[in-house]
This record gives C-alpha cells, structure tokens and sequence, in this order.
C-alpha cells in the first residue's frame, strides 16, 4: 500500500461487548443442561431444554467468529503529512542531520560572513529569520545551542580582530546567537559555544573540506525524542 502504514488496531468497545455475549451465552448454556439434565426428568422438557442449548451453540458460534474477524481487522492509518524539516528550510542554504537526541541545522559560514568577519551578511538575516520561524513553529520551547566552529587554517589577516580560530568561532557564534534573538528566539532558551577548529565534520586537507569545516551549527537540544 503505497504512502500509507497499514497498522493492527482492535475496536475495544465491540470486542469488550462480544467477549460479554459470549460469555453470558456459555454459561446460559451450561445452566441450561445442567438443569435440564438434573432437575427435569419431563421429556418433553428435557427436548426443549436441547432445542434452546444448540440455538445457544449457534449463536456462541457467531460470536466466536463476528470476534476473531474484529480482532484481526486491518485498518489503514496515513502517514503524517506535511513537508519536511528540510523542505521549509529550502532556500535558506541550511543542511540538517540528527545526533542523538539532538537536531542540527548547519549553515555554513560563506552564506553567513565575509571572509574573516564576524558581522553577518544581509542574505545571512534572511536566512536566519526564516530558520527561527521553522523552529518556532516545530520546536516551541526547546533549548538552542549555537556552535561555531572554522577550519585549521591559522589566523593571518585578521589577527588584529582574532587572536586564534577559538575567538573567531565564538564571536561567530554569538553574532549568530544575537541575530536569532532578534528574530525571535527567547534569550532564555538559547547558549552558544565556540570549537574553533577542533570539532570538523572533514579532514582539512582539501579546500572543499576546509569550507565545510566552517560553519555554524543551530543546535535543538532534545529536538529529537
């Protein structure tokens, strides 16, 4: 069955009824025959004491097969429907994974910075505002946790702002952090921290390695139970 769960549910109040007719008939029946056998010698009693404990029968035949079909009923449950957390953050530039119970939505820094500047772009706003409406909506409440975090390449440029890739990662960080507050995040759900270049998610070695290395990630805390 195609885009749908086929799940095993059992109707609880029909079946409940059943095992109830079911019952009261069983012992209706052995009632039946024990009166009918002890106490009545009258035959002709004794006949319709027989006549009424097979209807019996026949009904508890019913029942046993009306609850056998009951309870092994197959009912088709939909899949939840909406789009995906990667769906509404389309055009916003972020990746998402899970680890754990975490959920982290990567964007990486030459969407968010210039080269060796921690003061975010305007395209970088956008982006995050849209971020912040995602996770409003899907995560209400949850902790946030922004990570910063570059490459290994040393500080040359821009060592008069930056005395290594730990002060940079974290002034990144926290500019993020700010812009996420503003676009509405309570301040008192979210932290951040700076890894500088000791947490990459590839060697360095190559320049495409390196530019995924920087990046910062919007961490949900518990955002996946």
């Amino acid at each position: 069955m195609s885009g749908r769960t086929v799940a095993r549910q059992w109707e609880v109040p029909t079946i409940s009824t059943m095992k109830l007719y079911l019952t009261t008939a069983i012992l209706a029946a052995a009632t039946l025959f024990s009166s009918g056998c002890v106490r009545d010698q009258d035959d002709r009693t004794v006949l319709h004491r027989e006549t009424e404990i097979a209807e019996l029968e026949a009904k508890i035949g019913a029942l046993e097969t009306a609850l056998a079909r009951e309870q092994a009923r197959v009912v088709e449950v939909p899949e939840p429907t909406g789009p995906s957390l990667d769906d509404e953050l389309d055009g916003t530039g972020a990746t998402t994974s899970t680890r754990g119970r975490e959920v982290v939505i990567t964007v990486g820094n030459e969407i968010l910075f210039r080269s060796g500047s921690a003061d975010l772009t305007a395209n970088a706003k956008r982006s995050l505002a849209r971020i912040v409406e995602v996770i409003n909506r899907r995560y209400p409440g949850k902790e946030i946790r922004v990570d910063g975090h570059t490459d290994n390449e040393p500080i040359r440029r821009t060592r008069d702002l930056w005395s290594d890739n730990w002060q940079l990662s974290g002034a990144r960080s926290l500019a993020v952090l700010r812009e996420l507050i503003s676009a509405g995040i309570s301040e008192d759900r979210i932290f951040f921290a700076g890894f500088g270049e000791f947490s990459p998610v590839a060697d360095n070695a190559t320049r495409a390695n390196r530019q995924k290395n920087r990046r910062v990630d919007i961490v949900v805390i518990d955002g996946n139970p």
